[in-house]
């Protein structure tokens, strides 16, 4: 009989928390696995700290667990004891808090601080590096300097008084000089191994990831060396223990990540501050270490999700030298003051005493309002990172899979672009990804080069493109971001937001300003102008609800180029590319180009790539950078961008214009909110709703948007102008949604009021689909009864929208005044396909668009064609579903119409909801439904 050892991995959930150590030194666990059956885990002692953090239900992995029993396993110390493993820490947040875990959150908590010059430094030397080992030596380093300089002036525009060119390459080019003859030696020593810089690794059995600067690895020998270069100082003949610790973490990502979990990795660090005969220190490393570092990394995961509450170091020298001990004490001396033993830490921003505030008190209101924020972003955080977890590891249903990563990738194309390789690939995917978006490829089974990760350029339901510098082999799958706007920066926003600004949602004072138009604008009606005059003389916050078709976008660009005129530094934000890039339009057409528009060029309108950072700023000295970025008096970007750009952050601004802010949770709104002195909110709360996975989060309201808190606050209500007037669409096109959500305070305006379809040739129509368009009905219900089939696809809507849209091009209707609705990707792609095919009858169909509700947003055209495509016979999938947001993604979709709506969808699985069913009674009362 074989003595092997049987090692298993196991994705559990803890079934109490009530652990203590028996005889055998060990503790025993009971978890719950898949099918909820229950495991005993025998843990050994170095596991201790992890032991005490867990909680019931907490999601854990464990590796290399060895099988004494069908239900009963020893973690050792060689094993994995993974706490929460979809959250996903940075290798540099574990050497960070290796002395203190209190500045994990610190860090988190303090104010986004611009680029220093030495970060700027070393992150410059870490791309000269980079250039270096591709060449393996053999580079100008002089003229490799100055082109890296010149590639980021972004970064250097940050700088509060950059340096010149000269300088900047004086400072790298000995820096890197140190480290060459030794690099080139390494390089020497290792024949028959691939090098690769700049790599990014993850594992989800580790619940860490990171980027390498450097590595080398042997296929054949399933063995790898990992370096990483430093612009300091060694400590004596070894490594900085935190240099230390961040290089085992990335020697456990390449061995679990490249080298199927073998433990044949070296790991050199490089210090360029060190003599050039001695610049490199090996690093050396037991399973002890391994266990310590991972449960720093639960300790730092329990700490993010609430569920720990660490205490203070008793070395006051940690403390006296911690770059980070301003924000921190501010944060957890406050804590500490009121933390009772044996009890969970009560939330940040209710512990602040009259004495320890840094700004006046919160209202007792507003402190229960950040209280659910909190515990929301949280809540909303750990469950994507159990979902991220379950899927990684293989756990999740597939039912939910579908909406979170693109599957089926097949390579059909490949080509080099500059420095970056375009890949396209066939797939399935009805996520939300979108140019310029980040999409984690996870390789199949046979992958030998871990994850990767590309930018897209184009997407649509069976197709991808993406931007990739990492070596990409066989994905299997990819992953688009779950959140828009990063939730830790939403987390921050709420810190800086209410701990160390007090922001009490208030504006300072313009009274007294010129509120007259500096032109005049007889366009604008009696709420519009008074919108632009309040917002140029407010001395508190201004809410515009611009419902569908009332001219919010155009008014808002108004505001921003009288704002801009008189003086004041605006910046404007939006949730989505789209949504900036429209305003910007509007800003061009009203005369005024003085804005900048933050962003990469594979999101932004190809209009407005020469207002770009890089063309705006271009053949500009260090030194002349700053003062451009400074004259420049508006400034725009996505929220998401907003929260992680550093020329944001180096910045203050006079004025917030955030645009889409019925889309944006409260948490999400503060970004920008924090780097202004007042703020403007415009848009609909009853647009697309803000996506909320998370019950938690959700019974919690982080769904409900700041605007729609706002506009039903008694106190802000004289804030909120609402725009009654809609200049859009037909009188009985807007009427359903006017009952529904407006209260029926909406006005069609007389110029549009009675907008009929005019068609040139409708004699040629076909007497089937002529009731369908006729211009009298202004408001059709085609009523399309379907097999029972797929939620997302639905063929024999596809075909009734490609022949009404025949009709349309037979009666003179030209492509570029159609739009064709579906709420999956996958239907649109059907729709494409079909719909197109009818290009070579009708060459006026070019700039015919056929789009998702959420492409939509914002657009109009003089008919639209909605295909409802459920078919299922579980009832409504997410996109139709009013829990969530449907009612709202509706109301969106039948206001994009002018003249024209056609709705397609089987009336028997709408009636079984009552929303739906109030629309099919509208239809029927407007003589609409066929």
């Amino acid at each position: 009989m074989s003595n092997q050892r049987m090692l298993k991995e196991l994705y559990v959930r803890a079934k109490s928390p009530s652990v203590t150590p028996q005889r055998d030194g060990r503790y025993h666990l009971i978890v719950r696995g898949a099918e909820g059956e229950e495991i005993e885990l025998l843990i050994e002692p170095c596991w201790e700290e992890t032991v005490q953090l867990l909680w019931e239900g907490a999601p854990l992995f464990i590796g290399r667990g060895e099988a004494m029993a069908s239900d009963q396993y020893v973690v050792g110390a060689d094993s994995r004891f993974i706490l929460s493993p979809g959250l996903l820490l940075e290798a540099t947040a574990l050497s960070t808090a290796l002395e203190c875990p209190r500045k994990h959150l610190a860090n988190r908590a303090s104010p986004p601080e611009p680029p220093g010059y030495n970060g700027v430094i070393g992150s410059l030397a870490h791309q000269l590096f980079a250039r270096l080992v591709e060449s393996k030596g053999e580079i100008n380093l002089a003229k490799e300097a100055k082109e890296i300089i010149k590639r980021n002036h972004t970064l250097l525009a940050a700088l509060r008084y950059p340096p010149s060119e000269e300088g900047l390459a004086m400072r790298l080019c000995p820096l890197i000089e140190s480290v060459k003859g030794w690099l080139t030696e390494l390089v020497e020593a290792h024949p028959g191994f691939d090098i690769r810089t700049e790599r990014y690794l993850l594992s989800h059995r580790l619940g860490l990831k990171g980027r390498v600067d450097t590595l080398m690895v042997n296929p054949a020998s399933a063995s790898a060396v990992v370096v990483d270069f430093k612009t300091g100082r060694a400590c004596g003949d070894h490594p900085h223990p935190d240099h230390r610790a961040q290089m085992v973490v990335y020697s456990l990502l390449v061995e679990e990540a490249l080298l199927k979990g073998q433990q044949k990795t070296e790991a050199w660090v490089l210090y360029a501050g060190e003599p050039s005969y001695f610049p490199y220190r090996k690093v050396e490393w037991h399973s002890g270490h391994t266990c310590q570092l991972l449960n720093l990394r639960n300790k730092l995961v329990a700490i993010d999700l609430g569920r720990y509450h660490p205490s203070p170091v008793q070395q006051r020298e940690v403390c006296s030298r911690c770059f980070s001990r301003q924000g921190c004490l501010r944060l957890w001396q406050s804590i500490d003051a009121h933390q009772q033993p044996d009890s969970p830490p009560p939330p940040f921003f209710t512990l602040l005493s009259e004495e320890q505030r840094i700004a006046p008190p919160v209202e007792t209101s507003a402190q229960e309002r950040l209280l659910l924020h909190f515990q929301s972003v949280r809540a909303e955080r750990e469950h994507l990172a159990e979902l991220s977890g379950e899927l990684h590891l293989g756990k999740l249903e597939p039912k939910f899979k579908r909406e979170l990563v693109i599957e089926q990738f097949k390579l059909t194309g490949k080509k080099k672009a500059g420095g970056w390789t375009e890949l396209t690939f066939s797939c399935l995917n009805e996520t939300q990804a979108e140019p310029g978006d980040l999409v984690l490829l996870v390789p199949s089974a046979a992958g030998k080069r871990g994850t990767a990760r590309g930018k897209v350029k184009a997407v649509s339901g069976t197709t991808l493109q993406l931007m990739v510098q990492d070596e990409v082999e066989d994905p299997a799958w990819g992953e688009p971001p779950l959140q828009k706007i990063d939730l830790e920066q939403m987390e921050r926003a709420l810190f800086v937001g209410y701990l160390f600004k007090g922001e009490k949602v208030e504006g300072v004072s313009l009274s007294g300003e010129h509120s007259t138009l500096s032109r005049k604008e007889e366009w604008l009606n009696q709420s519009q102008r008074e919108a632009v005059e309040r917002a140029l003389s407010a001395d508190a916050p201004l809410v515009v609800w611009g419902a569908p078709g009332t001219g919010k976008t155009v008014v808002l660009a108004l505001i921003i180029r009288e704002l801009a005129q008189r003086g004041r530094r605006v910046l404007f934000s939006a949730l989505t590319h789209q949504g900036v890039d429209h305003l910007l339009q509007k800003l061009k057409e009203l005369g005024w180009e003085g804005f900048l528009r933050i962003g990469t060029p594979l999101a932004v309108n190809k209009t407005l790539h020469s207002y770009l950072l890089d063309p705006y700023l271009a053949g500009l000295s260090t030194r002349q950078l700053r003062e451009r970025l400074l004259e420049v008096p508006v400034i725009a970007s996505t929220m998401g961008t907003a929260a992680s750009n550093p020329l944001i952050h180096s910045q203050r601004f006079d004025v917030a214009v955030v645009d889409e802010a019925g889309q944006l949770s409260e948490p999400a709104t503060l970004i920008p909110l924090n780097r202004s002195e007042r703020f403007l909110l415009a848009g609909d709360p009853f647009s697309l709703p803000p996506v909320v996975r998370s019950s938690a989060a959700r019974r919690n309201r982080l769904h409900c948007s700041m605007m729609e808190r706002l506009i039903a606050s008694d106190s802000h209500r004289n804030r909120t102008l609402f725009f009654s007037v809609q200049y859009r669409m037909n009188r009985e096109i807007i009427a359903f949604s006017n009952s529904q959500f407006y209260q029926r305070k909406m006005v069609a305006d007389p110029s549009v009021a009675d907008l009929r379809l005019h068609l040139p040739s409708p004699e040629i129509i076909s007497p089937e689909i002529f009731p369908i368009i006729d211009p009298d009905s202004p408001m059709v219900f085609a009523n399309l009864p379907a097999e029972v089939g797929a939620e997302n696809h639905n063929p024999e809507e596809v075909e009734a929208v490609s022949q009404t849209v025949r009709g349309l091009l037979q009666g003179g209707i030209r492509g570029n005044e159609i739009g064709v609705i579906a709420p999956y990707r996958v239907q649109v792609d059907y729709l494409r396909k079909r719909i197109v095919s009818l290009g070579s009858q009708f060459p006026t169909i070019e700039g015919i668009t056929i789009d998702t509700v959420e492409k939509f947003q914002g657009e109009e055209r003089e008919v639209v064609i909605i295909s409802f495509t459920n078919t299922s016979k579980e009832g409504f999938g997410r996109c139709w579903d009013i829990n969530h947001g449907g009612r709202h993604r509706m109301n969106v979709a039948l206001t994009r119409a002018k003249k024209k709506l056609i709705l397609v969808g089987d009336s028997r699985l709408l009636e079984r909801e009552p929303f739906y069913r109030r629309l099919l009674e509208h239809c029927r009362v407007v003589s609409a439904k066929i």
